[in-house]
């Protein structure tokens, strides 16, 4: 798990990690990894304030929308969420990642966890 020192809001954090790691295309989605390296199939993140997405150029719409209603559903990480306790996976991510033909395996795709001001900002799940 890496803790990352962030922006102090938890969206405005995830932006700003998104921002750091990936390049965009006019539609969003990730066409390159800053630094290098294979593009993620799936990038989720959560805060307090809710919750982002994000998915590869050449995913197609139909598997983008069908993970994209998925994540939508999924609650944000809990105000009570400690610096002393486990990460909870977020409950519709294995769907997720079947949808996007990914096995699921919590060892290799996070959480990453973002912090700003001493305090716990946001998580984010990335699914290779």
């Amino acid at each position: 798990m890496n803790r990352v020192p962030i922006d102090p809001n938890g969206i405005d954090s995830i932006l700003d990690f998104l921002a750091m790691h990936y390049e965009y295309d006019a539609n969003g989605r990730i066409v390159a990894v800053c630094g290098g390296g294979d593009l993620p199939r799936f990038v989720f993140a959560r805060s307090a304030e809710g919750c982002i997405w994000r998915f590869p150029a050449d995913l197609p719409e139909q598997v983008v929308a069908s993970v994209a209603k998925l994540a939508g559903r999924e609650p944000g990480l809990p105000q009570s969420w400690g610096w002393g306790e486990a990460p909870a996976t977020p409950e519709r991510l294995v769907m997720m990642a079947r949808l996007l033909g990914v096995e699921f395996d919590p060892s290799n795709c996070g959480p990453e966890l973002i912090e700003g001001a001493g305090a716990l900002l946001a998580e984010v799940w990335t699914l290779r």
